[in-house]
C-alpha cells in the first residue's frame, strides 16, 4: 500500500476516534444488565470430542479472568461457558470497546455474554484506545492470546464492536498486515465513510453484517455507504438484495459462502442495535462442522 494511502488511513482512524470518544463517554445507553452479564452452560453434544486442543495451557476454569493484556498494553477480559470444556474448540467472539470505554463497560452496552456463552463461544472484551494503525493491529493479536489458554476453533473467529470498536472491527477486515483473517464481522456504528472507504483496497470476500441507525447524527448514512463497498468487494450483485425476517436486507450472488448483510436501525449514536440474537445466529452460520 502506498504510504500516501497509508497515511490518509491513519488520519481517518484518529480522526474518528476522537470525534467518537467526545461523544460515547457523555451518553452512552447501559438498557441491559443483571443475568445477561452471566456465563451460561453451553449445551455440548455428548459425542463432541474432546482433547482437540494440544497445548496445556488450554485449561482455564469457566471463571471470568479480567486482567490480560495485549503486548501494546491493552487489557482484555475473557468469558466462557460456565461448564467450559477444556478439549473442545469454541468459536471465538472479540467485542472491542466504543470511544473512551473499557471491557466492562462495553460487556453491559453490548450485553451478549450470557446468550454468546450458551451458544459455546468465548467472548473477549477488550478496552479502547485512541486508534492508529499500530493500536488497531495490537487490538487484533486478541484472538492469538486468547488461544494461548482457551480452546479455540480458528476457523471461526468473529469480531463485533461498537463506534470505535466498529471501526476497529471493520479495520482488522481490510487493513493488509492484520494479524489474523476473521471468518465474518459484525461493526455497529462504525465510523468509516463511503469516501474513507474509498482509498482502501478491497480484502478477499468476507461475511459481513454492518449495524447502523438512520438516526446516527455523528456518523450519518455511514451504514450503508460501508455495506455498498463490502457489497462490492465481496462480488455481490449490488443491484439486487433481499429483505430478511428480521428486516435486515441481504445482498445477492456475493462470493461463494460469502453473505452481505445490512441491518438500519433507529436511535442515537450511542445505542448499541437491538439484534444480538442475529448477530449469534449469522455467526453461528459459519460452522465447517
Amino acid at each position: 500500500m502506498p504510504w500516501g494511502r497509508v497515511f490518509n488511513i491513519t488520519l481517518l482512524f484518529v480522526f474518528a476516534g476522537v470525534i467518537a470518544v467526545y461523544f460515547t463517554q457523555r451518553h452512552l445507553y447501559y438498557e441491559r444488565v443483571g443475568p445477561l452479564l452471566e456465563p451460561a452452560n453451553h449445551a455440548y453434544w455428548g459425542s463432541t470430542a474432546v482433547d482437540e486442543c494440544a497445548d496445556p495451557l488450554a485449561t482455564e476454569t469457566g471463571d471470568e479472568i479480567g486482567n490480560l493484556e495485549t503486548v501494546g498494553g491493552i487489557n482484555f477480559e475473557v468469558r466462557v461457558p460456565a461448564n467450559y470444556r477444556y478439549g473442545v474448540r469454541h468459536p471465538l467472539l472479540v467485542v472491542y470497546a466504543p470511544g473512551g470505554s473499557g471491557r466492562f463497560a462495553s460487556e453491559r452496552l453490548v450485553s451478549i455474554t450470557a446468550a454468546a456463552t450458551s451458544a459455546g463461544f468465548i467472548i473477549a472484551f477488550a478496552d479502547d484506545r485512541p486508534l492508529s494503525i499500530d493500536t488497531i493491529l495490537d487490538l487484533g493479536n486478541i484472538p492469538e492470546l486468547v488461544s494461548q489458554r482457551w480452546c479455540v476453533d480458528p476457523r471461526r473467529i468473529f469480531l463485533t464492536g461498537h463506534s470505535n470498536g466498529g471501526t476497529v472491527a471493520s479495520a482488522l477486515a481490510f487493513l493488509p498486515k492484520t494479524p489474523f483473517v476473521a471468518r465474518a464481522i459484525a461493526p455497529s456504528a462504525a465510523g468509516i465513510s463511503g469516501a474513507d472507504f474509498e482509498i482502501v483496497d478491497c480484502p478477499k470476500p468476507m461475511s459481513v453484517m454492518i449495524m447502523h441507525s438512520a438516526d446516527d447524527q455523528l456518523f450519518p448514512e455511514y451504514g450503508s455507504e460501508a455495506a455498498a463497498w463490502w457489497a462490492g468487494c465481496n462480488q455481490c450483485d449490488v443491484a439486487r438484495s433481499t429483505v430478511l425476517a428480521n428486516r435486515c436486507i441481504s445482498y445477492l450472488n456475493c462470493a461463494p459462502g460469502v453473505e452481505t448483510v445490512y441491518c438500519e436501525g433507529r436511535g442515537p449514536h450511542t445505542r448499541w442495535p437491538d439484534l444480538n440474537d442475529e448477530v449469534l445466529e449469522f455467526f453461528l452460520g459459519f460452522d465447517d462442522g
